[in-house]
């Protein structure tokens, strides 16, 4: 496929690459992937998921004292999900958030509020299909705390 860019004519160049060569496709992750956040100098440390599209799926319920640990807790939560229960509590401003619990301990959170009870119960069945598959990546083992000051993020 040849790309024309719309510019001016005189400045115009051709661009030969395919589509789907894999230099175009290499920043673009293929599946969900579950990275740590924390871990620095004795910090605890959590997970969250992250989608194909770069957003946070979920995050872990508490955090945990070592990378390895979390990841115990990701296996665990990536195996047989018929066991696990899922529940949705509103806020006082009627806005829903998903769970996902074991034998009455919670091992994962939604990261942000629905605005219907349905969106939430189909974000935290998203969630526990997009974890089944995920990787856990070893590249990005220590990220920033959420909400560490001077991160921009509150969460």
């Amino acid at each position: 496929m040849t790309l024309t860019p719309c510019c001016h004519a005189e400045s115009a160049q051709q661009i030969d690459a395919p589509v789907d060569s894999p230099s175009l496709l290499a920043a673009v992750p293929e599946h969900p992937v579950f990275q740590f956040v924390g871990g620095r100098s004795g910090q605890q440390v959590s997970w969250r998921l992250v989608a194909a599209n770069h957003r946070e799926v979920g995050r872990s319920a508490m955090p945990f004292a070592s990378v390895e640990q979390a990841t115990l807790a990701i296996k665990y939560l990536q195996g047989d999900r018929v066991n696990f229960e899922k529940t949705y509590s509103s806020t006082p401003d009627h806005r829903w958030h998903w769970a996902v619990m074991f034998g009455g301990e919670v091992l994962a959170i939604s990261i942000r509020s629905f605005d219907r009870r349905l969106r939430c119960v189909m974000a935290a069945e998203r969630f526990l299909d997009l974890a089944a598959s995920a990787r856990i990546a070893a590249d990005t083992a220590i990220r920033p705390k959420w909400g560490a000051s001077g991160s921009g993020t509150n969460f």
